[in-house]
């Protein structure tokens, strides 16, 4: 919706009451730390150890590990916040070490990440990070091929399966044309860790056997962590706004899902799914997140998004500046059959692009 929550306060009001939830309790993310790790290696010590586990056994290893390595890279993400220790350096340091284990530069990764915060929902200064989502102003102003290219980038194939391939293998591995010199050191780096550790378990474990546990690993991981990168701010009434209108708490709040999955995912996601809570403030960990919500009134305004709601939300592709939400490919196209028979030609040969039917909003 455009416009500010109700009852907004203003920033030096929130910004106080959110203070008690910014001070990181250090022995908590040591240990949460310490024992995610754990947790991932020592899994990886199990898949390595017993090459001749039955085949359900060692997909659930697998399976197990991905969850594993989500909760890293939730973590990963709250230093690079810096929000897990009371220092910068602090969270520098171990979050370059993290770096390597989840395959991602941290000062890279932590520049990139902050400008999606600084311009989520804003129309005007799209991100590096964020999934790409444009009004249908923009869509109606392209030509068919550039419309063609979109349908298929917001197929759940191209986001969950291409995009996070994409990203890791590609984007990851090759530093910015811009980018400083701690930057590039990081990245190259993370990928001399990254060629060791894939010589060292392809040779202890079999190429084979690696290439299909490690490749699994990120394939599952790399689709959990898409799938909550898009349902967290990819839903019917979410927020997106340009120019002077766009308001910072109003992108945060109502731009920003609440994901409240069933136990124990929350573990293994670290609680990011109170993400409106932090888009407010990337300074609270995860840790603290649920006792913010819970205090806080102002959060009640945020949309809760359930798993269902998550996979449904994939039927929503542009967001429409006159209705002030996101809209389904059926709906464009009844739009502009109503309007004006015969304009949406185009839009009905993106259906075949959809993995999954489309169906009637409601």
């Amino acid at each position: 919706m455009t416009g500010t929550p109700s009852a907004q306060p203003s920033p030096k009001e929130w910004q106080a009451a959110l203070k008690r939830y910014t001070t990181p309790n250090e022995r908590l993310s040591t240990r949460q730390l310490v024992s995610s790790f754990s947790l991932y290696a020592g899994t990886w010590v199990i898949i390595a150890a017993w090459s001749s586990a039955p085949l359900a056994a060692q997909i659930g290893l697998v399976l197990f590990a991905s969850l594993a390595i989500s909760r890293l890279y939730s973590l990963f993400h709250d230093l690079a916040h810096g929000s897990l220790y009371g220092s910068r350096r602090t969270n520098g340091i171990i979050g370059t070490l993290i770096g390597f284990t989840v395959f991602t530069s941290f000062h890279g990764w932590r520049h990139e990440h902050n400008l999606h915060h600084a311009s989520s929902g804003n129309l005007d200064d799209r991100g590096p990070g964020d999934i790409w989502t444009y009004s249908v102003r923009e869509y109606r102003a392209w030509p068919a091929w550039k419309r063609g290219l979109y349908h298929a980038y917001r197929t759940p194939a191209t986001i969950l399966l291409l995009g996070p391939v994409v990203s890791f293998l590609i984007a990851r591995r090759v530093p910015k044309s811009n980018a400083n010199r701690k930057v590039r050191t990081g990245v190259y780096a993370t990928n001399a860790f990254m060629v060791a550790w894939i010589v060292v378990f392809g040779q202890l474990m079999g190429w084979t056997t690696f290439v299909l546990t490690q490749g699994g690993i990120l394939l599952v991981g790399g689709m959990i962590g898409a799938w909550i990168l898009f349902v967290q701010h990819n839903y019917e009434e979410t927020y997106y706004d340009s120019g002077d209108s766009w308001d910072f708490v109003a992108a945060a709040i109502r731009g920003s899902s609440f994901l409240d999955l069933p136990r124990p995912l929350p573990w293994f996601t670290a609680d990011i799914g109170y993400h409106h809570v932090h888009h407010l403030s990337a300074r609270v960990p995860n840790y603290h997140l649920r006792a913010a919500h819970d205090a806080l009134p102002l959060f009640a305004e945020a949309t809760r998004m359930t798993i269902w709601d998550g996979m449904r939300a994939f039927r929503l592709k542009l967001w429409d500046e006159d209705a002030e939400r996101m809209i389904t490919w059926r709906e464009l196209r009844n739009h502009d059959q109503t309007a004006e028979p015969g304009k949406a030609r185009i839009e009905g040969v993106a259906d075949a692009l959809e993995l999954t039917p489309q169906r009637q909003p409601g």
